[in-house]
């Protein structure tokens, strides 16, 4: 019953608007809300359904020599109250900002676009970059309303096989930090939660198809054929390739305690996590999978069929 409501509401489409409008009231939390306003930046910004790689293509990106990456995971436009304590820490750990420095920009900003072009500005020169990107999976959700706001900007929505991705979900987040110690979570996600995410996150990117500066990754290109796939993106991009051997150490940058759910990408590429589910899935998963969102792993390529 759960699973034909679910197909139901995603093909006429009511699943992503119910996403949408979940989210959609963080967008007025600002004084004077998003605004008419139109942003002349061409911000990179990242999304994809958590657990597909969206760390990953950040750190990538992140790189480049003309590209200021914040390692932190930070949403363009969530974010309660600006001005409330938690998530002033926030963007003061993210952008590496000083309370003078976030009230400023509040107090010459009239809505949240103006708000989030001047901390991109400011982030950009104070790590002397000529461009900036930032990543969170929710940007899916709201696709739209960044080209609008954006409409220079270049959204990269980045793919995974569902199989693995729910598998990953399931047990997401696997750590967290207390006290700079990692710590486990033992969590365990419903099964079929784990799909239903996934089809309403792909869903909600694929707004994107209608705008140019869109392209879509998978993992795991950028893990089996990484400088093929990053010159493809830089590309898109507008920024010239990087070299080899600068693009494979991109761990080298990475801190382990920016992002406790993703420690792994402090270490080379390793292939271990394709194909997990054929460890971890049961023959009922499967099934289950299969009838939920099969459809979408043979449009993305990674089945031709059911008979998997």
């Amino acid at each position: 019953m759960v699973v034909d409501k679910l197909l139901y509401e995603f093909s006429q489409g009511k699943l992503t608007n119910k996403i949408v409008a979940k989210w959609s009231r963080f967008l007025l939390d600002f004084p004077g809300g998003v605004g008419e306003y139109v942003s002349s930046l061409n911000p990179i910004v990242i999304g994809g359904c958590a657990r597909s790689g969206t760390t990953l293509a950040r750190a990538f990106v992140g790189i480049h020599p003309k590209v200021a990456s914040p390692q932190r995971e930070w949403h363009v436009f969530l974010g309660r109250k600006y001005s409330g304590i938690t998530h002033r820490e926030r963007l003061k750990e993210t952008f590496e900002l000083t309370d003078d420095e976030i009230s400023t920009i509040l107090s010459e900003s009239s809505d949240k676009v103006r708000f989030i072009e001047a901390l991109f500005v400011l982030y950009m020169k104070k790590h002397d970059k000529s461009r900036i990107s930032v990543k969170n999976p929710m940007h899916l959700y709201f696709v739209d309303q960044l080209f609008r706001c954006f409409p220079r900007m270049k959204f990269i929505h980045v793919l995974r096989d569902g199989r693995d991705a729910v598998c990953s979900l399931r047990t997401h987040p696997k750590r967290k930090l207390v006290g700079g110690e990692f710590v486990p979570t033992h969590i365990r996600n419903p099964f079929d939660w784990c799909v239903r995410r996934w089809v309403s996150d792909l869903h909600c990117g694929f707004a994107g198809r209608k705008y140019g500066n869109y392209l879509e990754v998978k993992y795991e290109d950028m893990v089996h054929t990484p400088v093929d796939t990053m010159r493809r993106l830089f590309g898109f991009l507008e920024l010239e390739m990087v070299s080899e051997d600068r693009l494979l150490r991109f761990y080298e940058r990475e801190r382990p305690e920016n992002h406790p759910p993703n420690v792994e990408i402090g270490v080379p590429l390793y292939k271990g996590a394709i194909g997990k589910w054929k460890r971890e899935m049961t023959s009922d998963e499967r099934d289950l999978f299969k009838k939920m969102a099969g459809q979408f792993l043979i449009e993305l390529g990674y089945e031709k069929d059911l008979n998997w």
